[in-house]
C-alpha cells in the first residue's frame, strides 16, 4: 500500500521515495484518503510540529476522502492550527471558507480578508490575488487590508492609493493613516496627479 511504501521510505529502506517531510507528508494524506487508517493516526500524530500534517487533515475534512462525515467545522480548527505553525496555503483555505461560507457557517468577509493578509505576507500569491480581488469591487475591508499589505512591504504609494480607497467610504483606520501620517512631497505630488486623473 502507499501506507506501506511511506513507511519503508521514511526508515531509510527506498531513500528514493522519501525525497524530503513534505513529500512523506503527501504519501500520508494519499493513503488517508484511501481509508487508511494507520497513515491517518500517523498525521494525527505529527499535529502539533508539521504545519503540514494539520493541513492535509484538514483537507480530508473538507473532501469526505478518508473521513467517514464531511465536518467544516473541524476542518476549519485544523487549518488554524496549520496557519499558527506557520502554513501558508491554510490562511488562504480558511480566506475561502469565510469568504464563501459552508454548512452551518455563514460568509464572513472580514474573518476572510483577516486570512487572505496572512496568506499574502507569507508569499501566497493567491491570496494576495484574492485581497486585490475583493479591493476591487469596494469591499473596504479588503481595501484596507490590502494596504496594510503594501505598508508592510514598504510600498508607500500603493499603501496610500488603497488606505485613500478605504477612506472614500469612511473606513476609520484608513481615514487616521491618512490624517496622522507625515509624506514626502513626493508621496504629495503623486497624489495631486491621480486627482487630476481622476482616479479620485
Amino acid at each position: 500500500t502507499l501506507y506501506h511504501i511511506d513507511r519503508l521510505s521514511s526508515d531509510g529502506a527506498h531513500v528514493i521515495i522519501r525525497q524530503d517531510r513534505l513529500a512523506e507528508l503527501h504519501l500520508y494524506k494519499v493513503a488517508a484518503e484511501a481509508y487508511s487508517a494507520r497513515a491517518l493516526d500517523a498525521l494525527v500524530k505529527m499535529l502539533d510540529t508539521e504545519s503540514k500534517a494539520s493541513f492535509y487533515l484538514a483537507e480530508l475534512y473538507v473532501s469526505e476522502e478518508g473521513i467517514p462525515t464531511r465536518n467544516i467545522l473541524r476542518a476549519i480548527e485544523y487549518f488554524i492550527q496549520s496557519s499558527n505553525l506557520g502554513d501558508r496555503d491554510a490562511p488562504y483555505r480558511l480566506g475561502q471558507i469565510f469568504e464563501e461560507g459552508a454548512e452551518g457557517l455563514e460568509s464572513n468577509l472580514k474573518t476572510a480578508c483577516m486570512y487572505y493578509l496572512t496568506s499574502a505576507n507569507r508569499g501566497h500569491v493567491e491570496g494576495l490575488g484574492s485581497l486585490e480581488r475583493l479591493a476591487e469591487t469596494r469591499e473596504v475591508i479588503a481595501q484596507f487590508e490590502l494596504h496594510q499589505y503594501h505598508r508592510a512591504k514598504g510600498n508607500t504609494l500603493e499603501a496610500i492609493k488603497w488606505a485613500m480607497r478605504a477612506a472614500e467610504q469612511d473606513y476609520p483606520e484608513a481615514q487616521r493613516y491618512l490624517r496622522e501620517t507625515e509624506f514626502s512631497a513626493t508621496y504629495y505630488l503623486q497624489l495631486g496627479r491621480w486627482y487630476e486623473s481622476g482616479e479620485f
